[in-house]
């Protein structure tokens, strides 16, 4: 049981890891291209960072959440944890700028949430057993 909340735990960890630079990425990536012409003729190449970020935010995001379910049984997480995500998928399909901004840096606030949730829920179970 302790071993399978420490790995759920490190999945949280590198999760809401994950999510930060997510964050930080969606964040600043209008401003770096507004203020220096050097990030704006490297578009494309800090672009690629966007689906391998994405990518290992949803992997671990689901892992994380089935493995501690299964000992919490709580919803909670796992509802905040998809719904992080589904924003994330969301603002890829979005036209503005700006607007992709918003969705996905709320999105990976919401995934960072959903891990905390997740690593406090699996926190109690452990110390209520």
């Amino acid at each position: 049981m302790i071993k399978s909340v420490e790995n759920t735990s490190r999945l949280d960890n590198w999760g809401m890891a994950i999510s930060l630079l997510c964050c930080i990425h969606c964040a600043l990536m209008p401003i770096l291209f507004i203020s220096s012409t050097y990030f704006s003729s490297r578009y494309e190449s800090l672009h690629l960072l966007e689906l391998p970020l994405l990518a290992l935010s949803i992997v671990i995001g689901i892992t994380a959440i089935i493995k501690a379910y299964k000992s919490h049984k709580k919803y909670l997480p796992s509802i905040v944890v998809l719904s992080g995500i589904a924003l994330l998928l969301l603002g890829g399909l979005v036209k503005e700028d700006i607007q992709e901004t918003v969705i996905r840096v709320s999105g990976s606030i919401t995934v960072i949430i959903g891990h905390l949730l997740n690593k406090r829920s699996q926190n109690k179970t452990t110390y209520e057993n």
